[in-house]
Order: C-alpha cells, then sequence, then structure tokens
C-alpha cells in the first residue's frame, strides 16, 4: 500500500470521536433525566376510538 494513502487513512481514523463526545452523551443522562409526557386531546382519543371501531375486522383475526 501507499505509504501517504496509510498515513491519510490513520489520520482519519485516529481522529474520530468518542460517541459520548459526538453525541454530547453522559453515560448516566439517560438514567437521570425524565421523560416528557406525551399529551393526547380528547378529539384525538375519539378520533383514534372511530378509527379502530371503523376498521375492528381488520384489527382482530377471528377465532372461528
Amino acid at each position: 500500500m501507499n505509504a501517504t494513502f496509510l498515513s491519510f487513512t490513520w489520520a482519519v481514523v485516529a481522529n474520530i470521536p468518542d460517541a459520548e463526545t459526538q453525541y454530547h452523551a453522559h453515560e448516566f443522562l439517560d438514567v437521570t433525566v425524565q421523560p416528557k409526557p406525551i399529551y393526547i386531546s380528547p378529539n384525538e382519543v375519539y378520533a383514534m376510538h372511530g378509527l379502530l371501531a371503523q376498521h375492528i375486522d381488520r384489527l382482530v383475526r377471528c377465532s372461528s
């Protein structure tokens, strides 16, 4: 192999930051941060209920 290629490849591989640095992550951050709640409006609940009721035959497998 060409020495220039090898030195270039080594420079690229050696300069890659670790995942924690790249994504600004901390090893205990996921444990301490509380997830934000998901808010669903009553209209969204009614709309979903309507869709489920409308397509119940496709969602439930018959046991016969």
